[in-house]
C-alpha cells in the first residue's frame, strides 16, 4: 500500500500529464525502489499504455464495467494473468482515486485459463503468427513467467515477418529477457520492424546509428531517419532533428534551424523541447532574444505536466528573481516535485530548504533523508552533508563511523577536502 500511496501523491500533486509520458513514468517508478516483481510489473503495465487508459477512460472507480474493460483488455490482448492484471491496474486506479480495486470486480475477472492457453499453444504450432504472439505474451506476463519461452515464441512470429513481434525480439536482446543480450541482434529486429513502419522501432534504429548501438556509428544515417520521421508528423523526433542541428550531429550545425525546429516541437507538447525553448529565451541561446516571461510561460508548459527539469529551472527563477518575484515557497515547491522524481540536484536543494529556516522551522531529520538520496546519487555535496549530519548528530544519532565511511567514500574519488578532513582526524 506504501507504494501505491506514492503514486497517488504524485498524480495528486502534480495532474495526469506525468501518467501519459512513458518515459517519465518509468523514471517514477525506478525511483520507487520496488522490489523486482512489482518493479518489472509496473514496467510492463506503462509499455501496455495501462497508466495512459486508466487516466483517460476510467472515470469512476464506482463504475465496475470501466474497470473490467481494462483488466479484461490486459488479460485479453496481452494475455495476462488475471491476478497480475488486477495489481497493475489497482496501482493507477488507486493513484486517480485513492482507492482500490472493488473485491467484487476482482472476483468477476475472467483471464487467461488454462484451455485457453491450449488452444493458442495448439495454434501457434501450426504456424499461426496472431496466436505465436498470444503464446509469447502468455509466457511473458502470463500465469507462470518464462522469460525464454516467450522469446522464443516472439522470434518464431517474427521470423514471419510479424511487426510487433519483431520489435519485441529486439528488446529481449537489448534488455537480455529470455536470451543472452546481443545488441548487433537487436538492432537488426529493430530494423525489420522500422521497414514495416513500426514508429518506435524506427526511432530506435536512428538512435543506434546516432551512438553506435549494435551498429557502427554513422550520424548521417541518425539524422536522415529522424527527419524522416519529423517531415510524418512526429514531435519525438522534430525534437531530435533540433538537437541533431544544435550540436552538429550529422548535419551542418544550424543555430536558427536548431530553434525553430525545437519550437515546432514544443508546440507538439514534447517536454523536452518546451524546457529547451524556455531554456533559450532564459539564456539568450539558439536566438537573440533574452525574455524571462516567455522562459517562465515555457518552463510552466513543461512543469506542470511533470517534466523536472523544468521544475528545477522554475525553482531557480523564483529562488533567484528571473522574470518573478523572488519567492523560496515557490521555490520549493518546485524543487520538492522534482526532487520526488528522483533528480539529485533537487534533492540536494530539498535537503539545505529544511536545514535552514527559510520557508519556516527547519526540519533536521528531513533535511538527512533528502541529503541522503541525494548522495546515494553520488552528488559530492550531499555525501559531504550526509558526513556532517553524522558527525554532529543532525537529523540523525550521531555515528562517527558512518560519518569516516563517507569521507572515505569521497577521498578514493579524489577529493582533497575529504583527505584533510581524515587527516585531522588521524587517519590517512
Amino acid at each position: 500500500m506504501k507504494n501505491k500511496k506514492m503514486l497517488r501523491e504524485i498524480y495528486t500533486q502534480q495532474g495526469e500529464a506525468i501518467f501519459r509520458d512513458k518515459k517519465k513514468l518509468k523514471n517514477v517508478v525506478a525511483y520507487m525502489r520496488l522490489d523486482k516483481f512489482e518493479n518489472n510489473l509496473l514496467m510492463r503495465a506503462i509499455d501496455c499504455d495501462v497508466a495512459t487508459n486508466v487516466i483517460e477512460d476510467v472515470t469512476s472507480i464506482e463504475d465496475s464495467a470501466q474497470v473490467e474493460a481494462q483488466i479484461y483488455r490486459l488479460t485479453s490482448e496481452y494475455m495476462w494473468d488475471s491476478t497480475k492484471a488486477i495489481s497493475a491496474i489497482e496501482y493507477f486506479t488507486y493513484a486517480k482515486f485513492g482507492e482500490v480495486v472493488k473485491e467484487e470486480v476482482q472476483q468477476a475477472v475472467k483471464g487467461v485459463t488454462l484451455e485457453d492457453f491450449s488452444v493458442y499453444l495448439m495454434s501457434a504450432e501450426e504456424g499461426k503468427v496472431n496466436e505465436q504472439v498470444k503464446v509469447a505474451q502468455c509466457y511473458e506476463m502470463g500465469m507462470k513467467s518464462d522469460l525464454a519461452k516467450a522469446f522464443q515464441w516472439y522470434l518464431k512470429a517474427a521470423e514471419q515477418g510479424d511487426a510487433s513481434a519483431q520489435y519485441n525480439v529486439a528488446l529481449c536482446y537489448e534488455q537480455g529477457k529470455g536470451v543472452i543480450e546481443n545488441l548487433g541482434q537487436a538492432f537488426n529486429w529493430y530494423l525489420k520492424a522500422a521497414n514495416q513502419n513500426h514508429i518506435v522501432s524506427q526511432r530506435e534504429v536512428a538512435l543506434c546509428f546516432e551512438i553506435g548501438k549494435g551498429v557502427r556509428i554513422n550520424k548521417e544515417e541518425a539524422f536522415k531517419r529522424y527527419t524522416k520521421l519529423a517531415e510524418a508528423g512526429d514531435g519525438d523526433a522534430r525534437y531530435d532533428v533540433a538537437r541533431c542541428y544544435e550540436k552538429g550531429i550529422g548535419v551542418k550545425k544550424n543555430e536558427s534551424l536548431a530553434f525553430k525546429t525545437y519550437y515546432n516541437s514544443a508546440l507538439q507538447r514534447n517536454l523536452a523541447a518546451q524546457y529547451k525553448i524556455g531554456l533559450c529565451f532564459l539564456n539568450r541561446s539558439l536566438q537573440l532574444e533574452q525574455n524571462y516571461d516567455k522562459a517562465i510561460d515555457w518552463f510552466m508548459k513543461a512543469a506542470r505536466r511533470g517534466y523536472a527539469e523544468a521544475q528545477v529551472e522554475l525553482g531557480n527563477c523564483y529562488r533567484e528573481g528571473l522574470g518573478v518575484a523572488v519567492s523560496h515557497r515557490e521555490a520549493f515547491y518546485y524543487y520538492f516535485n522534482a526532487a520526488k522524481q528522483g533528480h539529485v540536484e533537487a534533492e540536494y536543494i530539498v535537503g539545505e530548504y529544511l536545514e535552514s529556516e527559510i520557508i519556516g522551522t527547519a526540519n533536521y531529520n528531513n533535511a538527512f533523508i533528502w541529503y541522503e538520496k541525494a548522495a546515494h546519487q553520488g552528488h559530492i555535496k550531499a555525501m559531504f552533508k550526509l558526513a556532517r549530519c553524522y558527525e554532529k548528530g543532525i537529523g540523525i544519532a550521531k555515528n562517527e563511523k558512518m560519518a569516516i565511511d563517507v569521507y572515505m567514500m569521497l577521498a578514493q574519488e579524489g577529493s582533497s577536502k575529504a583527505k584533510s578532513i581524515l587527516r585531522s582526524k588521524g587517519i590517512d
